[in-house]
């Protein structure tokens, strides 16, 4: 999910990834996902756990498995990401530089049999530069998981969104 992650401009140029430590639901509605006529039940059957715990932030470890080296922020870092990006663009901290966004994971959500997962990733890089979608994946025949491409639409700030 963080190999070549959508940044809110289209292009990942970051030096390196900044992630908010904290996972947070998605700006992005559920209305935004359609699963196949096939997968339906399975995707029901994912909203019970995703009800029960998208507002219950966790905290993500350093353990993530990506191309690029990575800093998860504390909530009081990511402020301070906002801060300078909204205000007059002389960069303070050197541990921000070269670096256009940070990003946003939400919770994993899973069916009861563990076969699909439904969760976010989001993007901001200052005022309306900014997205949010869902990401689908379930588990395949050799226990590895797909990405599936269910998501209909990206939310972007203030909840405008657009159709693809």
């Amino acid at each position: 999910m963080l190999t070549n992650p959508r940044t809110s401009h289209g292009v990942d140029n970051n030096e390196r990834l900044l992630i908010g430590m904290n996972t947070k639901p998605p700006s992005v509605p559920l209305s935004c996902m359609r699963s196949p006529k096939d997968k339906e039940a399975e995707f029901r059957d994912v909203l019970p756990d995703y009800e029960h715990r998208k507002t219950i932030p966790r905290q993500l470890k350093p353990l993530l498995s990506v191309p690029k080296p990575y800093m998860l922020l504390a909530d009081d870092e990511v402020r301070a990401f906002s801060e300078e990006r909204l205000g007059p663009f002389a960069q303070q901290d050197d541990r921000l530089r070269g670096v256009s966004d940070y990003f946003t994971l939400s919770d994993f959500y899973f069916n009861q049999a563990g076969t699909l997962a439904l969760t976010a990733l989001s993007s901001w890089c200052g005022g309306l530069c900014a997205q949010s979608q869902w990401r689908v994946f379930e588990k395949a025949d050799n226990d590895r998981c797909v990405e599936r491409q269910w998501g209909l639409c990206a939310t972007i700030p203030e909840n405008l969104s657009w159709r693809r």
